[in-house]
């Protein structure tokens, strides 16, 4: 009974070890959640709201200077440029001594005018200087105008010895005036709206290096709105001479 004993314990011994060395499975390692991101954690912006309202736009910047000003001086000697509109007669830039000028010729005798400028309705002035001479006792007459070739005009009658307020051509109004031959005459005619729907037709004249007279020396009103047109040039050369024209000037009407 000894012999069976002795048999099974090397076989039980080797089973013994065997399930010694086998390591006991390990339990599963539950893994940390995960930390959510800062930016995960910080709130939506707050969209801005918009504007209910529109924005007001700019007022568009009121223009500086006179509404047309020319000394002639940068225009090239001969034809007239396009900004001139030629109404008849042979007009040109000139040299006068050292100054470029506009000239009509002394022949043919006869009545020619340009227009220039912009065109305007409103109440402005014109402003210009003229040079014209004596020939005997035949003498030049010469103008501006304002609101184009039926508007208003101021004009120089050499021998009538007048200054004179026509619209179209028919005279409304005169003065008498001393023109001296051989010497710039400045002339400045203006419009402006007054009470009643009615336009005052204002105008001066003076010899070049003379003040100019503070107040009008002839007037006249219209009881009528004028239409729209360009400031212009009169020149009658009746003495068979020259006429020429300088410093062109558009601008609003004076106080």
């Amino acid at each position: 009974m000894k012999t069976p004993f002795l048999l099974l314990c090397p076989l039980a011994l080797a089973v013994f070890a065997a399930n010694a060395k086998t390591p006991a499975p390990k339990k599963p390692v539950k893994s940390a959640p995960k930390t959510a991101s800062k930016t995960a954690l910080k709130p939506a912006p707050k969209a801005t709201p918009k504007p209910t309202t529109k924005p007001v736009p700019k007022a568009a910047p009121t223009p500086v200077g006179p509404l047309y000003q020319n000394d002639l001086e940068k225009l090239a000697v001969g034809k007239l440029p396009s900004e001139y509109m030629v109404l008849s007669g042979e007009f040109a830039l000139v040299k006068d001594e050292n100054n470029t000028v506009l000239e009509l010729p002394g022949e043919p005798v006869d009545a020619f005018g340009l227009l220039f400028g912009p065109s305007l309705k409103v109440g402005n002035m014109v402003k210009a200087r003229v040079f014209g001479t004596s020939k005997g006792r035949r003498t030049p007459a010469f103008g501006v105008g304002m609101f184009g070739v039926a508007g208003f005009k101021l004009r120089v009658t050499a021998a009538a010895k007048q200054l004179e307020v026509l619209k179209d051509e028919e005279v409304k109004a005169t003065l008498p005036y001393d023109w001296k031959s051989g010497a710039w005459t400045w002339l400045r005619l203006q419009t402006r709206p007054i009470e009643g729907g009615k336009w005052k037709v204002e105008g001066r004249a003076w010899p070049d290096g003379t003040p100019e007279p503070d107040k009008w020396m002839i007037e006249w009103t219209d009881s009528e709105a004028p239409s729209s047109g360009r400031a212009s040039i009169l020149a009658m050369p009746y003495s068979g001479t020259a006429l020429r024209f300088d410093d062109l000037l558009v601008d609003k009407p004076l106080p």
